[in-house]
């Protein structure tokens, strides 16, 4: 499998060590609007570097295009890709509108390939797990969903601070909790409340879906936090509740009801295994077989889509003070 790299920033560097450590790939092509940059990372991955987008797309027996740009070129250089019939990886959000991403998405359909969003929690093993516990019942059904995830403020001069590329702290961080939660809910979202606070330094948004289903999820999003990187997830259902915290040793807890639990303890502690893989090593692996398969991919360009959607919903709540019916983005 041939595959080439647009973008050698940070998340294109990313690409490329996984991709390098599967095998059967090739990285053969990567594409940077500074030509010194682009050489330098080609050489470090043996792979011939260009300039020019288009020019790129031309390498011979290109199979797959990873498109790692600022996120409101996404949709030109997608549908580019797709229209030369590359099969396509892109780094979420897929764009900063849903109907871009619907676009992407019949653009995906009229020429038979692949299109693929790299929404990357999905593939990190205490947050499936979540997923395969809740599908599996055991918390019974779901009732209330709580996510949290803070970061550090992005450089004084990256592009992630105009929101006119990046969307801001919803759809460059929250997106992550948001594609998660209507994955996991299983249920179409009717709306989103959401507000949003910024200082020197910091950015936190709040939002709040409410699912057709009567679940409700409050997610949180922060750029600026002080300590580490922190990620955080309640899910709550009749018989219990699934707790997940990056800055604990286990990363995956169940405590279940006495009720619930035949032992007749109260809070019975079941801590995942972690994975030796990346969850990136793993998503690019899964993204690779579907390409040879052709089997549906854990995250279809209809879910995300979705996430898009809901990003969409919250923005809109943040300026107006209302919540924001999904149905009409959806």
């Amino acid at each position: 499998m041939n595959i080439g790299i647009v973008g050698c920033g940070t998340m294109g560097k990313i690409y490329a060590d996984n991709f390098a450590s599967i095998e059967g790939v090739q990285i053969q092509a990567v594409c940077h609007y500074r030509m010194e940059q682009a050489k330098a990372f080609a050489l470090k991955y043996g792979a011939h570097p260009y300039e020019d987008y288009l020019r790129f797309l031309q390498h011979p027996h290109l199979d797959a295009v990873c498109i790692t740009l600022p996120t409101h070129l996404h949709k030109l250089y997608v549908i580019q890709a797709l229209e030369r019939k590359k099969h396509v990886i892109c780094e979420k959000p897929l764009a900063l509108d849903p109907i871009d991403g619907a676009a992407m998405e019949q653009a995906c359909r009229s020429m038979g390939v692949h299109l693929f969003v790299a929404h990357v929690v999905r593939f990190f093993p205490e947050y499936h797990n979540v997923f395969v516990g809740v599908r599996q019942g055991d918390i019974g059904p779901l009732r209330v969903i709580h996510a949290k995830r803070a970061s550090a403020y992005p450089l004084w001069n990256s592009w992630f601070l105009d929101e006119e590329k990046s969307g801001g702290v919803i759809f460059d961080l929250m997106i992550h909790d948001l594609d998660f939660v209507r994955w996991i809910a299983d249920d179409p979202v009717e709306s989103v409340y959401a507000v949003e606070r910024k200082s020197e330094g910091k950015a936190y948004a709040n939002a709040t879906l409410r699912f057709s289903n009567g679940i409700l999820a409050n997610v949180e999003a922060m750029w600026g936090y002080p300590g580490p990187f922190t990620t955080q997830m309640e899910v709550a259902g009749r018989q219990g509740v699934i707790h997940v915290d990056n800055q604990i040793s286990k990363p995956m807890i169940i405590r279940k009801t006495a009720d619930a639990d035949n032992s007749g303890r109260k809070g019975t502690l079941i801590p995942d295994q972690p994975l030796t893989r990346s969850p990136y090593l793993r998503q690019f692996m899964h993204f690779m077989d579907c390409i040879r398969s052709g089997a549906t991919p854990r995250i279809t360009v209809g879910e995300a889509c979705n996430a898009v959607a809901l990003a969409k919903a919250a923005a809109m709540s943040v300026k107006s003070g209302v919540p924001i019916p999904v149905e009409e983005f959806q």
